[in-house]
């Protein structure tokens, strides 16, 4: 989200100086320069920086994890028929992958065909959805830390957060259905979209708390869940807004996919 918050005032003002073909042609040129600083700066292991002196990388050494042995594909699979709540999660996920597409996507379609905003002028109105999300991001991994080193409670400490949230975000998205002010379509889209990205932090710390030794592989398999929704909601948003001439149903599908988000986490819990 934070770099939306720059991204988005940005790239709009990229397009209307350039075109938008010289606008993806400077980002690949500023993509290469950060690779390139990248690779001579950045080392795959401590001793190989000359940034890096020897007392720091003993003091590196004393702090590391004894290695956990990495379980395979099949064991995890094994793993995950036992634990139904890493299952709802991925599915939670899923929608919560589609509100983040469709918000990379389609917020600035949404505006311009909406209220025939310009360009530019809604590159910077997106900074503040981004920046709320920013916000709210932080905000939800600290909520559900101290909820987690008060009650040391899975259900409690990320279901409850994830399950307020989603519902929070579908109740902010449904003014957008039927207003025409800018001013409570913008405060609707921050509302939404900050409470709908603010469980991220929830979300990734589930694959510590229950897959263990398991947690990257559980972390790729909650990635991909978002990885499907990022090609779903644009495809199906711009056949919806198309067919309809207007964004209601798109929206609707979002306020949708958050409620039954929380009713799957809420099913879940309440077998705890």
């Amino acid at each position: 989200p934070l770099a939306s918050v720059i991204g988005s005032p940005f790239i709009s003002s990229l397009i209307i100086l350039l075109s938008w073909k010289l606008m993806f042609i400077t980002l690949g040129a500023l993509g290469l320069i950060w690779s390139t600083c990248w690779y001579f700066i950045f080392t795959d292991k401590p001793h190989q920086s000359k940034f890096v002196n020897e007392l720091e990388i003993l003091h590196i050494q004393e702090d590391q994890p004894k290695p956990i042995k990495a379980g395979s594909l099949k064991e995890f699979l094994a793993y995950l028929q036992h634990q139904p709540k890493l299952v709802t999660a991925y599915l939670a996920y899923f929608c919560l992958g589609y509100l983040l597409s469709f918000s990379v996507s389609w917020w600035p379609g949404l505006l311009q065909q909406t209220y025939h905003l310009p360009l530019q002028q809604i590159g910077w109105l997106l900074c503040i959805p981004w920046f709320c999300a920013t916000l709210s991001i932080l905000a939800g991994g600290q909520l559900s830390d101290q909820i987690w080193q008060k009650t040391h409670c899975v259900v409690q400490a990320r279901f409850n957060v994830m399950i307020i949230c989603n519902i929070g975000s579908a109740i902010a998205f449904i003014p957008l259905i039927f207003t025409h002010s800018l001013i409570i379509a913008i405060s609707s889209i921050s509302f939404g979209l900050a409470l709908g990205l603010m469980p991220i932090a929830p979300f990734y710390a589930l694959n510590s708390d229950l897959a263990k030794e398991y947690a990257g592989t559980s972390q790729g398999l909650m990635s991909s869940s978002l990885g499907i929704a990022s090609f779903i909601a644009p495809a199906l948003t711009g056949y919806l807004s198309h067919h309809d001439g207007h964004f209601n149903h798109a929206i609707l599908v979002i306020i949708i996919l958050m409620l039954l988000s929380a009713v799957g986490l809420q099913i879940e819990k309440n077998k705890s």
